[in-house]
């Protein structure tokens, strides 16, 4: 793993050990940097939109109707996640099909029988028949122990894979970046939100699945955690009044 990454990783959780009001507080903003994160797939006006005013019941004109019942569904996400997540659960196929039936209201959605020409990303995912062996292969591959131990690299394997993959008729990209975040959590990071248009998120994302600029999708979320991370020990620092010092 990354030393940095580790190093500012360590940090942070010895802070919130040591603090449980902190952890608290960053738990709720965690919870709206995951939604967040999902607008990109589907909002323009992503980085404009402010989750944690819309969970507390502002009303904004400027954010479409469907956004905001996509907010509020995956504010229930969340929450199962995290269950799942304090239970020790890894990302798998009963996790994304749980996330695509929060997502849609639907208790029986599965995965999709057409098969799509996805012009987002200018992609073509495997038939209808192989979607669930295809998650099944891509979650082993995330999980393997021959692996190389990067959890940023594992990461966009995942997100990568899933809208390769593109396993439902509805939210395949949103559910690829909440299985992301999901997975970044499970190694020990706060989930990231993307700083870029959501043309230029929806351009590398396309190229990645015939095999381009992975490198640049590899660093751009490397600097999306690297920041997270950062921005989350500045403010438990402005809090406490004063850099933390691991004394152990």
């Amino acid at each position: 793993m990354d030393s940095d990454l580790r190093r500012l990783r360590d940090t942070l959780h010895g802070i919130l050990r040591a603090n449980p009001v902190l952890d608290r507080a960053l738990h709720r903003v965690n919870r709206t940097n995951m939604i967040k994160c999902a607008l990109i797939a589907r909002s323009e006006n992503h980085a404009d939109i402010s989750v944690s005013g819309i969970l507390e019941g502002e009303l904004d004109p400027d954010v479409a109707l469907g956004d905001y019942t996509f907010i509020e569904k995956a504010q229930n996400l969340v929450g199962a996640l995290y269950s799942s997540l304090s239970m020790g659960n890894s990302v798998d196929r009963n996790l994304l099909l749980n996330c695509s039936r929060t997502l849609t209201g639907n208790p029986d959605a599965y995965f999709r029988k057409g098969n799509p020409v996805v012009y987002t990303f200018n992609h073509v995912p495997p038939h209808c028949s192989d979607v669930d062996r295809e998650l099944g292969g891509l979650i082993r591959r995330v999980y393997a122990g021959d692996m190389d131990n990067d959890p940023v690299y594992r990461a966009m394997i995942l997100h990568n894979g899933i809208i390769g993959i593109w396993p439902f008729d509805e939210f395949s990209a949103e559910i690829g970046l909440f299985a992301m975040n999901y997975f970044l959590m499970e190694q020990g990071f706060i989930p990231v939100t993307f700083a870029m248009p959501r043309k230029e998120y929806l351009d590398v994302t396309g190229d990645n699945l015939k095999g381009r600029r992975q490198k640049e999708f590899y660093y751009t979320l490397r600097e999306a955690i690297e920041e997270k991370l950062e921005e989350a020990i500045q403010a438990c620092e402005r809090y406490t009044g004063g850099a933390y010092e691991d004394k152990t």
